[in-house]
């Protein structure tokens, strides 16, 4: 049986609960918003540095080590290869980092996070502009999901499986981000999980998550290109894939953007 893993954004979620220090007391523009030395003094601070300050899924603008502006995919690529995303301060509201050269002394197992959540993000960018297969499914509950009933819908998408942990810990965050749009009637929050239907409905009488759930082959995620749990994805209305991201808080944020 093969075996599935976690993506690299869910399995931070169990890193030991430290806060990072080492933020200036006075901060000017394009300084560092937490220092290098601080985030990279072990893995829970990296962590807590990415979740308060890593906002990847919305735009951003990208500078390399010397402060010149780079393309996003060049970003990615030197972030997957031994760089840090420094948050710079910004002037106005835009978000901005500057890349930094892991040094030497590192240890091993936070430059290997970085690295690996890095190449995490590379990989999602890459799956951005690509046409999503038409949809040809019945929910768990019998409501069809083909091409007429989301056609020109913005289609928020999440693949788990019921004994994800993570997949299950999320659901009272994503249960609040659908009630926040369900006045929307052009948006639709839609799930894929490869477990059968019959153990999906018996999973719903104990656990409320308000997606539609729909029970699919392990083979249509793998076709997918989801090898991490739990994966999301935007859908703009064009059926374009918008953004690929691990995390709920992404997921919001991504979502803000494209409901705007």
């Amino acid at each position: 049986m093969k075996i599935h893993t976690l993506s690299l954004s869910a399995l931070l979620l169990f890193a030991a609960c430290s806060q990072p220090g080492g933020k200036p007391a006075s901060l000017k523009p394009d300084e560092p918003l937490v220092s290098p030395d601080s985030i990279l003094s072990s893995y829970a601070n990296f962590y807590y540095y990415k979740t308060d300050h890593l906002k990847l899924s919305v735009p951003y603008k990208a500078y390399d080590t010397a402060l010149q502006e780079i393309s996003r995919e060049l970003f990615l690529q030197q972030y997957a290869s031994g760089y840090l995303p420094l948050r710079l301060v910004s002037a106005d509201s835009s978000i901005r980092y500057k890349l930094y050269k892991l040094p030497a002394s590192v240890k091993p197992g936070v430059a290997n996070a970085i690295a690996q959540y890095g190449e995490e993000q590379y990989k999602y960018f890459k799956r951005e502009g690509e046409q999503y297969p038409v949809m040809a499914f019945t929910d768990i509950n019998g409501t069809p999901y083909n091409k007429e009933t989301t056609t020109g819908k913005t289609l928020v998408l999440k693949f788990w499986f019921i004994h994800c942990g993570v997949c299950v810990k999320e659901m009272p965050e994503l249960n609040e981000l659908q009630t926040k749009y369900s006045n929307r009637g052009d948006v639709q929050f839609i799930s894929f999980a490869f477990d059968t239907a019959d153990e999906l409905r018996a999973f719903k009488k104990k656990t409320v998550f308000n997606y539609a759930v729909i029970s699919v082959p392990e083979s249509y995620m793998e076709g997918l290109g989801i090898m991490s749990y739990p994966t999301h994805m935007i859908i703009n209305k064009k059926g374009n894939i918008s953004k690929v991201m691990g995390t709920v808080g992404e997921l919001a944020d991504a979502l803000e953007v494209e409901t705007r």
